[in-house]
């Protein structure tokens, strides 16, 4: 009989194999393509969450198994409907989901494995006190758009209708007038302007009738309104901008001896107008408090002394200034009680910053502003000698400070990573954003507590 060859043979497998009349391999003694299956193993297990509302919350976990598994998310033990990938979001969350237990099923074919549980915490959206309002602006893709906020509500001002126009700081008034100060533009110059819940008084300008002038801050004291800011008056030669505040409608003079002068803040106290701001030296910008009229330079860390004052507080019978000081390469943050010079510490690589904001509560200080780090600036408010940052994206500004039933809150601006400037609140740390226009951005703008 012929005999059959080994090559034979192989071929003969393979045919019968084709046939599907046995089991066969690759022949050869070549080992099989065909992958182990495992069961699924987690490698990385989802950790707790927590936000405040209505921010939402993200869990993910990491498994390898084979086939590849596939995912069911659970909460409180029931499966949450179309949560079948490897990361969870949340919808909107509420502080009724504080305390949920999250937990993963990852199964194929050769088992299943269920996550480790894990806890979402919502902490409450930041809020500040009934009647409490923000003042600022929104913008609607053209121009800013003055604006307040109370109790998380909006409420657009008038400018021309036209134009841009800009509001700052409010105060509240017999416990039922919101005054507002700032300007808006005509179309040929910026007017300063009050608005008195809503409607819009124009303040007295100086110079040609084509100058500017701008109201920044505003005070209130025995039924008289007081405000500050300056205009611009171009009859000088050189032009000037003249610092000055308002008694009423009428417009009071700053004395400033240099061609750029401002006035920032305003504090009114017993019929003493006190104003903060700054002129321009020639090599810098020097740091000014005005006692009704008599100026006063503040001292620096320079001589002559170089920075800014941007608020003014009374507490009983001293006068607290806020701002920042030049040490020869940055400004830094500082406060003036009387005319005594204090800097307020800086954290991280910070290497300058400034006060913008000031409250005195039960005899505690408060400032807010912001630091310059890395090429950020990151909000921040100081007590006691100690600085807290507040969380951002990219860049912020702490504009009011005030403290409710023992916390600290905050109000002020950040930028989005698109760089849209967004008003907000904060509150122990957790960020709340102000209603604007669509995306377009706004800020809060040294906004003042309003109590009714």
């Amino acid at each position: 009989m012929k005999r059959i060859t080994s090559s034979q043979v192989r071929l003969y497998a393979g045919v019968v194999c084709l046939l599907g009349l046995t089991a066969c391999s690759s022949g050869g003694g070549g080992s099989s393509s065909t992958p182990t299956q495992t069961a699924p193993v987690i490698t990385t297990q989802p950790t707790g969450q927590t936000v405040t509302a209505p921010s939402t919350a993200t869990f993910t976990v990491v498994a390898t198994g084979n086939p590849t598994p596939t995912y069911q998310w659970d909460l409180n033990g029931a499966a949450i409907q179309g949560a079948t990938s490897a990361t969870y979001t949340t919808p909107a969350t509420t502080t009724a989901m504080s305390g949920g237990s999250y937990t993963c099923e990852v199964a194929n074919s050769d088992g299943s494995v269920t996550s480790a549980a894990v806890t979402l915490t919502v902490n409450p959206a930041v809020s500040a006190p009934p009647g409490a309002t923000f003042a600022g602006s929104v913008n609607d893709g053209t121009k800013s758009i003055p604006c307040t906020w109370t109790d998380g509500s909006r409420t657009n001002l008038a400018g021309d209708g036209t134009h841009a126009a800009m509001a700052f700081s409010p105060v509240v008034v017999a416990g039922s007038s919101i005054l507002v100060p700032g300007f808006y533009n005509d179309g040929t110059k910026n007017i300063a302007c009050t608005w008195n819940n809503g409607v819009r008084t124009d303040l007295a300008g100086g110079g040609l009738a084509t100058d500017s002038s701008f109201a920044l801050a505003i005070a209130e004291d025995g039924g008289t309104v007081y405000t500050a800011g300056y205009y611009s008056d171009s009859s000088a030669t050189p032009t000037k901008n003249v610092p000055c505040y308002w008694n009423g409608s009428s417009r009071v003079d700053l004395p400033c001896t240099a061609t750029q002068g401002y006035a920032f803040g305003i504090a009114v106290s017993g019929g003493t107008v006190y104003c903060a701001g700054s002129y321009y030296s020639g090599s810098g910008d020097v740091p000014q408090l005005w006692t009704n009229t008599a100026p006063t330079n503040l001292p620096g860390l320079l001589t002559p002394s170089v920075g800014d004052a941007t608020s003014v507080i009374v507490s009983g019978s001293t006068v607290i200034v806020g701002g920042m000081v030049g040490n020869g390469t940055e400004d830094v943050p500082c406060i003036w009680t009387g005319t005594t010079l204090s800097t307020l510490p800086m954290v991280g690589p910070a290497v300058g910053g400034q006060v913008c904001a000031l409250a005195m509560v039960d005899g505690t200080l408060y400032a807010g502003g912001n630091l310059w780090s890395s090429g950020l600036d990151v909000p921040c408010w100081w007590s006691g000698g100690v600085c807290t940052t507040l969380p951002v994206i990219t860049n912020g500004l702490v504009e009011a400070i005030q403290v409710v039933q023992g916390s600290v809150i905050c109000a002020g601006y950040y930028t989005t990573s698109n760089d849209v400037t967004t008003p907000c609140l904060w509150q122990s740390g957790d960020r709340t954003d102000l209603p604007m226009l669509g995306t377009n951005g706004g800020e809060v703008v040294c906004g003042w507590w309003v109590l009714d």
